[in-house]
């Protein structure tokens, strides 16, 4: 890879050095995938309320084709996006770096997203970007300025072009009936590596937004005893969002610092434990800047290790803890693997997804067409 190619990306030398460590010769390639969304966009099926087939042909009736995964029985997805390059204009809306990626694949701004507003009124054409001038999407400004400074919530910009467009899978009818969930398909493999059953106890200890919590519960049948967490009001009103609209029960719902959660509910209480900490994000896509704050991944590890020695504490003997994260840096990946086998003296357990069967995966982008995330999975001996 040319030199050329590594100025195009833009990459800072903070974050390049965290990508080499982990891609070696590859790295290059693989931050310039993290700049174009995964080319198969994945749709979880609610199971206990469809299959895979009725979905398809329902998808099918509203003009998308979907195709079933060759592994995971209840994934589907939809192949391809375009690339529309929305132009900077001279009426901006600055969002925060998160709020414009969402933008980028064709959500609206909404005032908890925005930063401010730059040569533009009420009504007309705005260019969404970055703090940095990277272009997110086009879209219609439906504040003022004085409506903006006043308010705390509300739709700012109507998205009219995004970067990259797909079809919209919030407007359809199965994702309103709750038939289906967007989710990254690492993010399913992950559920079922656990491997959940009827009648056991499953701690979901980072639950938020509910994705992998909402999993778990389809595949037991709401028949097995769920503890979910998060540390905040906010969190837990997600993960209720997510479970009503899909339709799903709700666990016990607690809302606390995980850190602490054995304390809280006493150790060797648990059969399985799905664990997703916060981390650096850094296998997140699609990025339209690489001008991030800078993280450090070794703060983000010590972190996680709190977590990792609580889910230790909260397993039964011979319990099984599956852990993930989507993110690439080895502190967060290999060196959290190493610290469960080392000292924790957990049970390394092969991964069925992969031929290799390996006891750990880090997904490669370039290679495989999904976000930078780890999955490993341990059993406590």
């Amino acid at each position: 890879m040319s030199l050329e190619d590594l100025h195009q990306i833009k990459a800072p030398q903070w974050l390049i050095q965290i990508f080499r460590k982990s891609f070696n010769d590859e790295y290059i390639e693989v931050l310039k995938s993290l700049l174009k969304p995964t080319w198969k966009y994945y749709l979880r099926v609610n199971s206990l309320r469809s299959e895979t087939d009725e979905i398809i042909k329902l998808l099918k009736d509203d003009g998308i084709v979907a195709i079933k995964d060759d592994l995971v029985e209840d994934a589907v997805y939809i192949e391809g996006y375009e690339e529309l390059n929305p132009l900077l204009l001279e009426s901006l809306v600055i969002a925060k770096i998160d709020a414009a990626e969402s933008t980028s694949e064709g959500a609206d701004l909404y005032r908890p997203g925005t930063i401010s507003i730059k040569n533009a009124e009420k009504g007309s054409k705005v260019s969404i970007v970055t703090p940095d001038l990277a272009v997110a999407a086009e879209g219609i400004l439906m504040m003022d300025e004085k409506e903006f400074k006043n308010s705390k919530k509300g739709l700012v910009v109507k998205n009219t072009k995004p970067k990259f467009k797909r079809s919209s899978v919030h407007n359809l009818k199965a994702f309103q009936q709750g038939l289906i969930y967007p989710q990254s398909y690492p993010s399913i493999l992950t559920i079922h590596e656990l491997e959940p059953k009827e009648n056991e106890t499953i701690v979901d200890m980072c639950a938020s937004p509910g994705g992998k919590l909402s999993h778990i519960i389809q595949m037991t049948k709401g028949k097995a005893k769920i503890i979910a967490c998060d540390k905040s009001h906010s969190k837990i009103n997600k993960i209720k969002d997510t479970l009503a609209r899909l339709g799903f029960p709700e666990p016990f719902l607690l809302k606390c610092d995980s850190r602490y959660l054995d304390l809280i509910l006493g150790k060797e209480i648990a059969d399985k434990i799905t664990l997703d900490p916060s981390c650096s994000d850094l296998g997140l896509r699609p990025r339209i800047t690489f001008n991030i704050p800078k993280k450090n991944p070794k703060d983000y590890s010590e972190f996680q290790k709190q977590l990792l020695r609580a889910a230790y504490n909260l397993l039964k003997k011979g319990g099984i803890l599956c852990y993930s994260v989507c993110t690439v840096s080895y502190e967060e990946t290999y060196e959290i693997y190493n610290y469960a086998i080392e000292e924790l003296k957990m049970e390394a357990l092969p991964l069925k997804f992969t031929d290799e069967k390996e006891s750990i995966h880090l997904f490669n982008p370039y290679k495989e067409d999904t976000p930078g995330y780890a999955i490993f999975k341990l059993k406590k001996i």
